[in-house]
């Protein structure tokens, strides 16, 4: 049987205003599992002895399998790869927070980068799926508006719960976040693959066509740079802020908050910046 490929054309308007307010969500499956999990490093490494594995795997997890997502969702649809990815993502949080040791902790965290990468491809592939590509980096931009209000709200969030209740806390929460947006997704994420991804004609590039282009490189360059800086960044803050300067965890989670404002602001620029000057230009800048 096969899949619906997308909303009737009487519905298709509707289906993409609702499609507009469901990315923000899905792209901030990204901050629930970095920033609320960064004021819980020096709790978790004072009580199963480290930290850093955890988040470690989760970052080599979340882009090598990327790779993999990306063909099974060409072949199998966005929506069971995504519903998948929701599914093991709550699976992996729940796991998390019932680990009795830094061991157990890294594999439910690497099951948790696997699934994040299957929800982020799946998303950025509906945008591709549903709009031109003209539009395309206008409806990611608002989307991303909407990630950093989450990744406003998630270490703060995450420092209040390990303040609180611990740390374990921030993983149920991590859970609870992917379990109502499966809900969302079975209810209103329907099919966007086109219908021309499984015909034999269907152009298809092997990974050697795809990293010869000129142009993915200088692309993944860049988004390699920024998460580069980004993993850095939320892998050794916890430990300056809470561990060497001694922040309680609640006071810390306001300098990821902090980078999440500048966040908004910047995305909210770019929206303006990319209607005058296009996505190179604007990068560029």
């Amino acid at each position: 049987m096969s899949a619906p490929q997308g909303p009737p054309a009487n519905l298709k308007g509707r289906w993409h205003a609702g499609f507009a307010l469901l990315l923000p969500l899905l792209l901030a499956a990204q901050p629930v599992a970095t920033d609320s999990y960064l004021p819980a490093l020096p709790a978790i490494a004072k009580e199963l002895g480290s930290a850093s594995t955890s988040l470690t795997l989760f970052v080599l997890a979340f882009g090598f399998a990327q790779l993999l997502c990306g063909p099974l969702a060409d072949r199998f649809g966005r929506r069971p790869v995504l519903l998948a990815g929701l599914g093991c993502y709550a699976l992996a949080a729940l796991g998390g927070a019932f680990a009795g040791s830094v061991f157990m902790l890294a594999g439910w965290r690497t099951l948790q980068g696997f699934s994040m990468a299957a929800i982020l491809v799946c998303a950025r592939a509906a945008v591709r799926d549903l709009y031109p590509a003209h539009e395309g980096p206008h409806v990611m931009a608002r989307g991303l508006t909407g990630l950093g209000v989450v990744g406003l709200v998630a270490p703060l969030l995450g420092a209040w719960l390990v303040q609180g209740a611990g740390w374990r806390w921030v993983m149920g929460a991590m859970a609870l976040y992917a379990l109502v947006l499966f809900a969302l997704c079975w209810r209103s994420f329907g099919e966007t693959r086109p219908s021309f991804v499984d015909t034999p004609s269907a152009p298809r590039g092997s990974t050697r066509v795809v990293f010869a282009s000129r142009a993915f490189r200088a692309w993944a360059s860049v988004a390699a740079s920024t998460y580069g800086g980004l993993f850095c960044f939320l892998l050794l803050s916890p430990m300056v802020y809470i561990g060497y300067l001694g922040w309680s965890p609640a006071w810390y989670g306001w300098i990821p908050a902090g980078g999440s404002l500048v966040y908004i602001f910047s995305t909210t620029m770019c929206r303006r910046l990319l209607r005058r000057h296009g996505p190179v230009r604007t990068v560029q800048l």
